[in-house]
């Protein structure tokens, strides 16, 4: 089930409107992603809206993002200079 098809209810809908801002968050300020794209890359990303960020803006992988984040102690502008800067 994708962010965009989950039900507004109790719990759950607190999880789904945390989701959509994160999709929000990706697809309206940080980057040029329709709200599809940023389903996909946050599922990608296991949900992970800096992993998410990361791997858009460098092009990695999940993994090579991750190590990234891992080097910069998951500081998102850190992870992304160290990466230019290879």
């Amino acid at each position: 089930m994708s962010v965009l098809e989950m039900p507004p209810c109790g719990v759950l809908g607190a999880a789904a409107a945390m989701r959509q801002a994160a999709v929000d968050l990706l697809s309206y300020d940080l980057s040029a992603l329709s709200g599809r794209e940023a389903v996909q890359l946050l599922e990608k990303s296991d949900r992970r809206v800096k992993l998410a960020l990361s791997m858009y803006w460098t092009g990695l992988t999940a993994t090579e993002g991750e190590k990234c984040l891992e080097i910069a102690q998951g500081n998102l502008r850190q992870a992304v200079q160290n990466w230019k800067n290879v």
